[in-house]
């Protein structure tokens, strides 16, 4: 196996390695305020104000002794508690509990965006309410800091067209005029195979973007596809201007010469 393919595997391995963050955060457990405890939300919803403060401020610190502040039930039993709060109209201790659960969902070693979005829609729900303009401009500021599909997007992108333009390259260096026999290459199924997962990286990207599914689909295909000519040209491009030079050019003034003479 040449230079070439180990680069692509290489390639591959940094997608692979982009995507390990979002798929524990599919598997992580998660729980909300409203499902943590089916009393707590009796009380926010229907019971009495100061009974629900008084249970959840015993759940936040049953948790804390039992589970520590890195579960999710230590995160729900503060959303709780916030709502508790909201409830009473206090709403600077609600932000409290709230800023508190962000804190412990950043502290992880890998943040559960999901989650935090979940805390921060809570956040400027409240704000909102209370039509606090600029505390609700900036989490809705750091909420869109949460997502990053141009990440996904242009990384991909890099990994479909530099397993392109090595394709290419391979294609190009072997001997003879272009036929199909040229793009029959060894380990093409590696160049295929990294090019695939850079169009699903790319997908991934594009629905991150909240765009269609048939739209980052056929986007994210329509860019790997229309990017495979144009690599070429630019493969070819380039091999013509650093490419070595052709011997009899170098022979045709004696050439020349010869013929004449004779």
């Amino acid at each position: 196996m040449g230079t070439k393919e180990k680069l692509v595997i290489a390639l591959v391995t940094v997608v692979a390695i982009m995507a390990v963050p979002d798929l524990l955060q599919h598997f992580s457990k998660r729980i909300s305020w409203d499902n943590f405890s089916t009393e707590g939300r009796r009380l926010i919803l229907f019971g009495d104000k100061e009974k629900a403060v008084d249970f959840y401020k015993t759940e936040v610190r049953k948790t804390i002794v039992e589970k520590g502040v890195k579960d999710p039930a230590y995160i729900a039993a503060l959303e709780g508690l916030a709502m508790a709060y909201q409830k009473q109209e206090m709403y600077l201790s609600a932000e409290d509990q709230y800023n508190e659960a962000l804190k412990q969902l950043e502290k992880s070693w890998i943040p559960d965006r999901t989650r935090m979005r979940e805390t921060m829609g809570h956040m400027a729900a409240m704000y909102s309410k209370l039509g606090d303009t600029k505390k609700l401009e900036k989490i809705h500021l750091r909420e869109r800091g949460l997502n990053t599909w141009w990440q996904w997007f242009w990384s991909c992108f890099v990994v479909t067209f530099a397993a392109e333009a090595l394709y290419m390259a391979v294609v190009l260096a072997r001997p003879g005029d272009i036929d199909h026999s040229h793009f029959k290459v060894e380990h093409g199924w590696l160049y295929a195979f990294a090019c695939f997962v850079g169009t699903i990286g790319m997908m991934r990207g594009l629905l991150m973007a909240e765009m269609d599914v048939l739209v980052a689909f056929f986007g994210a295909a329509g860019i790997t596809l229309a990017g495979l000519p144009f690599v070429f040209g630019i493969v070819l491009l380039f091999a013509r201007q650093l490419g070595t030079e052709d011997a009899r050019k170098l022979l045709e003034p004696s050439y020349k010469r010869s013929q004449r003479a004779n």
